[in-house]
């Protein structure tokens, strides 16, 4: 059951905005609610935080298009090629399969889903369906681990790979600054 709902909240919160944020590692996410909540639990809880984030992230990038915002220049001026009615019309087959792919930049993907304006219901249903095995996967290795190392373990580890992370997008947007200032 779930006794720590807040935690739970935070954690589909914490993956619903992480979908704007450049190489932040979702996973230490997704393991950490199979870690906290079990297989069953915290399948669920990752399934719900990364459909929510899909859309979120689409309807936001889609409304600027259609607003008229920083997306809407440039799809505007492919608006009239046949490839972009294509993508438009089966657009949603090839993400279903570049979602499965594993470590596919699938919040990238569901940015750019939005600003092609694919179809909503069939972006829906693909986040949905795609969502199912990496929420189950995740879940079970933050099961596993919890019930082999103890929770805390867990934890810390989650807490060094997001240092790790941070520091090494550190690193590179400095390392890019200073190869631009060098030109």
């Amino acid at each position: 059951m779930l006794n720590n709902w807040f935690e739970a909240v935070a954690i589909i919160t914490t993956l619903i905005i992480q979908v704007f944020i450049p190489g932040f590692p979702k996973e230490i996410l997704l393991i950490q609610a199979g870690s906290k909540y079990g297989l069953y639990w915290g399948s669920i809880i990752n399934w719900i935080g990364m459909v929510f984030a899909a859309q979120v992230g689409y309807e936001v990038v889609r409304n600027s298009v259609i607003t008229g915002g920083k997306f809407s220049k440039m799809i505007a001026d492919y608006q009239q090629s046949k490839w972009l009615t294509k993508l438009e019309e089966k657009g949603n087959y090839a993400l279903f399969f570049l979602r499965l792919i594993p470590y596919a930049p699938n919040d990238v993907l569901s940015l750019l889903s939005g600003s092609l304006l694919l179809p909503r219901r069939g972006f829906i249903i693909v986040s949905m369906i795609t969502a199912i095995p990496y929420a189950i996967i995740f879940a079970y290795v933050g099961n596993f681990g919890a019930s082999h190392w103890g929770e805390s373990t867990v934890l810390l580890i989650n807490f060094g790979v997001l240092i790790i992370s941070i520091g090494i997008t550190l690193f590179f947007h400095f390392y890019h600054s200073t190869l631009e200032e060098s030109d």
